[in-house]
């Protein structure tokens, strides 16, 4: 007996199981309302062909009813009522889209409608732009212990190129072969050498050896040895020296005794000017450095005398007056008197290191020598006279 109400469909469903609808599982994509309201308008509109919710790709060719594509008459106003009626119906529909509208209702419709993009599309477009442009930027870590040891390096580095430099540059060659022969005839001459309007004899040279002060005409003539080198190559800074009378006479007479003893010379268009002093029983070195403004003050009993400087500030402001008009410029200008330079360890080697001091200074070379290079520095010296050449080279 049938259960069924009148009127009403039977509850039981006696079609097969081929027969029966299949049902849709969650996992299937079914059209939504607003691709059926599309699909609608499009047909509603006049497209021949329907769009179908699963085709990524529909056709935007088709031809609407109604609108021949080949009729110059309907080519104007109806071509474009399409669109403009599209636009008012889709429009309302954009925001319940789930993607970009403009993407599905051109893939669904082939019209283009003018969309506003979303807040947050913006904000994350921006975010990402402003990602990809930071990625390029390289930040450098801030590594405190690679520093330290990359200035370690560097100072390594640099200690070992000065020492090939002084491997480089040697201060102290060895004598030729047969200088001393020639050093031990010169000694027992009466006359050696002339140059420079100083004639050296072998009395002269006596004073080179050990243990024995240095005298006027040695000193000189060493000077003006230095003065001639840097004549040789431009590598050289430009020089000159006055003579060993030059600084007491000043002292005592003052700048007018003296006015004439440079009128050969711009002594302000020199690197160096070599003054060498002689003090009661003593013998020390003035270097003025014309490049560097500093007046130097080589005393190897390590003296300070300020008033040397005093008097070679005298003399260099009346000399710029005198020769060139107007006030010498001070200004920079440094009184230096070194207590880390080469010391003597006896009463009778001062002239000695005097002229040593004014040999490195006129290569720029640092200090090197020692008190136990004296009597080395003595031969080279009494050789050096002789040949009227001296040893010591800049790209040695």
């Amino acid at each position: 007996m049938s259960s069924a109400v009148p009127g009403r469909p039977d509850s039981r469903d006696n079609r097969t199981e081929e027969q029966q609808p299949r049902k849709r599982t969650k996992t299937e994509s079914s059209p939504g309302l607003v691709q059926r309201v599309v699909a609608w308008v499009q047909a509603w509109c006049g497209f021949n062909q329907p769009v179908d919710s699963d085709s990524p790709n529909p056709s935007v060719n088709s031809t609407p009813r109604n609108i021949k594509s080949n009729s110059h008459e309907n080519s104007g106003t109806e071509d474009q009522a399409v669109p403009n009626l599209l636009s008012r119906i889709i429009a309302p529909l954009q925001s319940a889209l789930p993607t970009s509208p403009a993407v599905t209702i051109t893939s669904r419709t082939g019209f283009t409608p003018v969309v506003t993009p979303e807040p947050w599309a913006s904000t994350l477009r921006q975010r990402i732009v402003n990602a990809v442009t930071q990625r390029t930027t390289v930040i450098k870590p801030v590594t405190p212990a690679l520093e330290r040891l990359l200035a370690r390096e560097a100072r390594i580095d640099e200690a070992v190129s000065q020492l090939q430099q002084q491997t480089t540059r040697n201060n102290f060659p060895n004598l030729p072969l047969g200088a001393e022969e020639k050093i031990l005839q010169a000694l027992a001459s009466h006359a050696v050498v002339e140059a420079f309007n100083i004639p050296i004899r072998g009395s002269d040279l006596q004073t080179l050896q050990d243990g024995r002060w240095l005298n006027d005409e040695i000193v000189n003539f060493y000077l003006n040895l230095l003065v001639q080198r840097s004549q040789t190559s431009p590598a050289y800074p430009t020089l000159h020296t006055f003579n060993t009378f030059f600084y007491s006479t000043l002292q005592e007479y003052g700048y007018a005794k003296v006015r004439r003893w440079s009128r050969k010379t711009d002594i302000f268009a020199k690197d160096l000017v070599l003054i060498p002093v002689h003090l009661p029983g003593h013998w020390t070195c003035v270097v003025v450095d014309m490049h560097s403004k500093r007046i130097n003050y080589y005393d190897s009993m390590l003296g300070s005398n300020r008033k040397g400087f005093d008097v070679i500030r005298s003399y260099l402001a009346q000399e710029y007056t005198a020769k060139k008009g107007g006030e010498f410029d001070f200004t920079g200008w440094q009184d230096c008197a070194p207590k880390d330079i080469p010391q003597q360890r006896n009463g009778y080697d001062c002239g000695v290191f005097s002229c040593t001091f004014a040999e490195y200074a006129s290569r720029r070379e640092p200090f090197d020598f020692t008190q136990d290079h004296m009597p080395y520095i003595r031969r080279r010296m009494m050789y050096e006279i002789i040949t009227k050449s001296l040893l010591t080279k800049i790209d040695q």
